[in-house]
């Protein structure tokens, strides 16, 4: 009789496979985060005239905006007690009709949250965070300027340069991959031609096709990033699983992924997904042709509008609290299966208690149970460490009888 056999590595194979998890986050979940971090930077009032406020509302909004707040302008609206005038696809402005000076948090008729049940994005235990990034050469670099983002603020700069750095090195000059540079030595010894190194980097791509990646270079110009940690979506996004809906009072959309690593708006691609990092960036919106961020169109702010242009959708999805985000996560889980076999002279003792006979427990079997054809039935199957601690228990469907004539196996399946 046994009482446990060893495995060995040809009685163990594990085997790997990809499993995917669905999740969905939308905006920010309470209007309290949002008014205690306007109050504590701009007070909880616009200070000024009635002919003066609409200007100075104009202002305040544009500094949200850039400090990366996630803020709609009807609800900035709704907390400083002003109009909002919506001219559709040509902007949007402020005004005061009543004549005073709004106070924060009077408007308790504006609902500013999110009616669904998903979890928002600043969840602690989420952090999806939006930034903008900008191509700033017009200025020395200075800590603390240039602010974006909401929870975890960074430079819009330095976001620029990572991004391009990471992802867009080998594309600067090529959207499928920057040319060869070549040159030639004349008799002379002068260079002719275009000289230099090559950019070899490693820029993430998600397959072997043609890159078609493109980065704004031009000064000033925006891109947007979407960053999701590596603790919601595992190993990588799913391919063709992400999308990003947002509304706003500027512009309504959806962007997806193609599967094949870009971001699509509307049939045209904007940016690119890169799926083992989390990151969507967005650099398809040509900003430093037609720059209205916090500028009007006519004379100044307030009685000007405001931008009426492809910004307006980088704007809202980078700042707009209306948004649902889908992903699906992708993780590897090993499944080891346990070959356990046993020959016919091996486990042909019952543990069953009921096969003593008499209720003193004397010790004695039952007589069926010690002859030579006796075939208990298997139930449980206990896998045992090196120092005999029992760490698995398989449990099978039904009883199975063993056998004196053949060997028997039971394969045990442990997901790790």
């Amino acid at each position: 009789m046994s009482v446990y056999k060893s495995l060995t590595t040809s009685d163990v194979v594990v085997t790997p496979f990809k499993v995917n998890k669905s999740f969905t986050f939308c905006g920010v979940n309470s209007l309290s985060s949002v008014q205690e971090e306007i109050v504590k930077e701009f007070g909880p009032t616009i200070p000024g005239t009635a002919n003066t406020l609409a200007v100075k509302a104009m202002e305040w909004f544009k500094n949200l905006l850039f400090l990366g707040y996630q803020i709609s302008p009807e609800d900035f609206a709704a907390l400083y007690g002003l109009s909002f005038i919506n001219f559709g696809a040509e902007g949007f402005s402020f005004g005061n009709a009543a004549g005073t000076i709004g106070t924060l948090g009077t408007n308790t008729n504006t609902t500013l949250v999110s009616t669904n049940e998903c979890i928002p994005l600043n969840d602690p235990n989420v952090q999806i965070t939006r930034y903008i990034g900008t191509n700033i050469t017009s200025s020395t670099w200075v800590s603390g300027s240039n602010q974006t983002g909401l929870d975890t603020i960074l430079n819009q700069e330095l976001v620029y340069n990572s991004v391009k750095q990471l992802y867009y090195t080998n594309y600067l000059r090529g959207k499928d991959g920057s040319p060869v540079l070549t040159s030639s030595i004349a008799i002379d010894g002068i260079r002719n031609g275009e000289g230099g190194v090559q950019p070899s980097y490693d820029n993430y791509l998600p397959n072997t096709l043609l890159a078609d990646r493109s980065f704004p270079t031009g000064s000033n110009e925006k891109i947007g990033l979407i960053s999701i940690p590596s603790g919601l979506f595992g190993e990588h996004i799913k391919p063709g699983s992400f999308t990003f809906s947002y509304s706003g009072s500027l512009a309504t959309g959806s962007i997806s992924d193609d599967g094949k690593g870009g971001v699509i708006l509307d049939g045209t691609k904007i940016g690119d997904i890169i799926y083992q990092h989390g990151m969507i960036i967005l650099t398809g919106f040509n900003t430093s042709n037609n720059e209205k961020y916090g500028v009007g169109l006519n004379s100044g702010y307030g009685t000007a509008r405001y931008a009426a242009d492809e910004n307006t959708n980088l704007f809202e999805i980078v700042n707009s609290p209306h948004i649902t985000c889908s992903f699906e996560s992708t993780m590897t889980i090993y499944e080891s299966q346990y070959k356990c076999t046993f020959n016919p002279n091996e486990f042909i003792y019952s543990q069953n208690p009921t096969i003593i006979s008499g209720s003193s427990n004397s010790g004695v079997v039952y007589d069926f149970a010690t002859g030579s054809y006796f075939e208990p039935y298997i139930t449980t199957v206990g896998l045992y460490n090196n120092s005999m601690e029992l760490i698995a228990v398989g449990k099978l469907a039904q009883p199975l009888q063993s056998s004196n004539v053949t060997d028997t196996t039971v394969l045990v399946n442990l997901d790790l």
